[in-house]
């Protein structure tokens, strides 16, 4: 009986040794998670500790200067923008492919005035990104989407430029349904690379200094940096190569046929038309390029030598592309202008053409006088005759 005893409390005791074991090793086992995740949590601190100080916020004056610049981009870009929707959507005799073309552009360029500027306005008035997470993403979606359908439009310009101008010279033009197709697959170039951030490749976040929302430029991700190799390849390296390249060729061709005095009048006018062009992508492309730039240096990790005003000025330099292409219209295109005075009033159009008429006569009159006295004159220059006939 002692024995059967002694076995039972042995076999306890071994019992409570396992477990009391056991307990111990997930004990153990806890601990040292706890301790990787204060880890983990230390060093994500740290990291945005890291990048908090070394790119610090604009100061409340910088913040009223933006508010002043996006205030005029917005307003500008808006009124601008409209007038040339109007007055080619209006106008059937401006319903070329060409103009086709620049109307897309000027529908983008519309609603990143009137939909992406008001936003980053309010945003530096308050000082910080006031419209939460979700309108956040559909805004960077947007000025995303809207600003590669406008370097995809310029790229499709230059490539109807370089076609138009070598058929031109023998008399030959693009199809009228043409400009259907290319701006049909402008937006869809332009989707495939506003898409990904949505679906988990890169994301879109609030820009600093806060008064936008852009792509993730700083996570030290690999599929992060593969997303931004892709974008600025295929948003910026590859259509500047092909703008490039089309306006050499276009310029070589025109330079070619500069001394041909069989070169017609349609032809001339094409090469006018080219000229406009070219104007159009100096600007745009002057006007990204700086924001590339800076966007690329901080998804190198050289963001800690980039300031508030040196990270702000680009994006607010970039969005000034909407208020260029409306003015270049206006000078280069005589049918759009002939279009837009025809809309002025007719009162203002009535007194500006008095006064054309008032100086025009004042000019007669001048000439009439001095005609007068130059046949009055005596030979023997007798200036008692001269003042009599005055």
């Amino acid at each position: 009986m002692k024995k059967h005893v002694k076995l039972l409390t042995i076999l306890n005791r071994s019992i409570l040794c396992i477990y009391l074991s056991e307990q111990m090793i997930k004990a153990d086992m806890s601990v040292k998670g706890n301790i990787s995740e204060l880890l983990s949590l230390q060093s994500i601190n740290s990291q945005e500790a890291s990048n908090s100080t070394s790119m610090e916020d604009l100061t409340p004056f910088g913040y009223s200067l933006a508010a002043v610049a996006l205030f005029g981009i917005m307003i500008f870009g808006c009124i601008s923008n409209l007038i040339v929707i109007v007055v080619i959507g209006g106008t059937n005799r401006l319903r070329t492919p060409m103009n086709s073309i620049l109307l897309n552009l000027s529908v983008s360029d519309f609603i990143i005035s009137a939909f992406g500027t008001p936003l980053s306005f309010a945003s530096a008035l308050n000082n910080k990104w006031i419209f939460g997470e979700t309108l956040c993403k559909l805004y960077a979606f947007m000025m995303t989407l809207t600003g590669m359908t406008s370097i995809g439009t310029l790229t499709a310009i230059a490539i109807e430029r370089y076609i138009i101008i070598s058929r031109s010279l023998y008399g030959q033009t693009l199809p009228a349904n043409s400009s259907i197709v290319v701006i049909i697959m402008i937006w869809i170039y332009s989707l495939i690379q506003a898409l990904p951030p949505l679906f988990g490749w890169n994301r879109y976040i609030v820009e600093h200094p806060g008064i936008a929302c852009s792509l993730d430029w700083q996570t030290p991700d690999y599929g992060h940096n593969a997303f931004i190799a892709y974008i600025f390849i295929l948003g910026y390296i590859l259509p500047v190569f092909i703008m490039s390249y089309s306006y050499i060729k276009v310029i070589w061709i025109l330079k070619r046929c500069s001394k041909c005095h069989e070169r017609s009048r349609a032809a001339k006018a094409e090469a006018k038309v080219t000229y406009m062009a070219i104007a159009m992508i100096i600007c745009t492309v002057s006007a990204w390029t700086p924001y590339a730039v800076v966007s690329l240096m901080v998804s190198l990790g050289y963001g800690n030598h980039i300031g508030p005003v040196s990270s702000v000025c680009p994006a607010i330099f970039a969005k000034t592309s909407v208020i260029y292409n409306p003015i270049i219209y206006y000078f280069f295109n005589s049918q759009i202008r002939e279009v837009i005075v025809s809309k002025i009033p007719i009162r203002w159009r009535r007194r500006r053409d008095a006064e054309t008429e008032i100086s025009l006569e004042t000019k007669r009159g001048i000439t009439v006088i001095n005609t007068v006295l130059s046949n009055n004159v005596p030979e023997n220059g007798d200036k008692s005759a001269t003042t009599e006939n005055v």
